[in-house]
């Protein structure tokens, strides 16, 4: 009688573990259905490629996937999932480690594909660039550029995970920068 109880408390107790356990795989398959359907949804809304216009195209993704948040480790991935023409014979040809950074990687396709164009197209891509991006800094001196370019190179060459902050914060001034990033850094720091 005791060894029958037993017996069915131990089948009991197996079912339950089967139970919880079928339990956690549909909790996990039903999580993996949304995040395919969240990545999907995501590669909706990665605008058209436009091989004549790739470096707007550039702009107008990475305004996207700010506005929606996307991980910057995922931008290579959505990106190429939208090219077309010369941009998808580049990517075709990159190795893996080409891949791994987003700056690097779109500035070789932006790179080829300037080589792919006339030295007069190029010429004037690069102005329209550079006049976008003295626009957006608000440049109307000398000096303004001058800050401008400063900061550019201080950004560049900062700590990968201030990068973001420092582009968020806009400072004008570069000892703001500076002071800024030295303060986080210091409030950032292990404990030791």
């Amino acid at each position: 009688m005791e060894i029958e109880a037993e017996e069915k408390r131990e089948l009991k107790r197996l079912a339950a573990e089967e139970r919880a356990r079928e339990a956690e795989e549909r909790a996990r398959e039903a999580e993996e259905r949304r995040e395919i359907q969240r990545l999907a949804g995501e590669k909706e809304l990665v605008p058209e490629f436009d091989e004549a216009k790739v470096a707007k195209w550039f702009v107008l993704f990475e305004r996207k996937a700010k506005e929606f948040a996307w991980s910057r480790e995922r931008w290579v991935g959505l990106v190429a999932n939208k090219l077309k023409g010369n941009a998808l014979e580049v990517y075709d040809k990159m190795l893996a480690h080409d891949l791994d950074h987003y700056e690097e990687f779109k500035a070789d396709i932006l790179r080829r594909k300037r080589a792919s164009d006339s030295y007069l197209e190029c010429d004037r891509s690069l102005e329209q660039v550079f006049e976008r991006w003295i626009a957006s800094g608000g440049v109307d001196s000398l000096e303004a550029l001058k800050v401008l370019v400063v900061m550019e190179q201080f950004i560049d060459i900062a700590d990968k995970e201030l990068v973001p902050l420092l582009r968020e914060k806009r400072f004008r001034k570069l000892k703001e920068a500076a002071t800024w990033a030295d303060d986080y850094v210091l409030a950032h720091r292990p404990v030791q």
